[in-house]
């Protein structure tokens, strides 16, 4: 099973240099909100096609953001997940709205985290992917 997925990572540049901990109320709420990292989950075992399913792409996304809740707390991430064809790949974005974190040490803990917790799940959603 391990072999037909890959994973990979990325902490986004804006997340690295964001100013976390530094009082941002006065901020608009675009400027606090960053893009904290990218995850692609590639499964080379399923048809391309699965990955026009709208309602996988949701069930997925449901998913991922009960994992995001877990690593970062609830609504201190939000997760966006696209599905793209070639096997399948599913690119699960986190975004911090809001600055409830104290400085990057907390996101990167909390991206690797999440990864390891999506690495868990590979099973569950292997089964999602079967049952389409």
């Amino acid at each position: 099973m391990a072999d037909d997925i890959i994973f990979y990572e990325k902490i986004n540049d804006a997340a690295i240099n964001f100013p976390w901990g530094e009082d941002t109320s006065g901020a608009g709420a675009t400027q606090s909100q960053v893009l904290i990292a990218e995850v692609e989950i590639e499964f080379t075992e399923f048809p391309g096609e699965l990955a026009e399913d709208e309602k996988l792409r949701s069930d997925l996304q449901t998913l991922y953001q009960r994992k995001a809740d877990q690593s970062f707390g609830n609504g201190k991430v939000f997760v966006t997940v696209s599905l793209r064809a070639g096997s399948v790949t599913v690119i699960v974005v986190l975004v911090a709205a809001g600055n409830f974190f104290k400085n990057y040490k907390e996101i990167s803990d909390g991206v690797k985290a999440f990864v390891g917790d999506v690495k868990a799940t590979a099973r569950e959603t292997k089964k999602l992917f079967k049952r389409k």
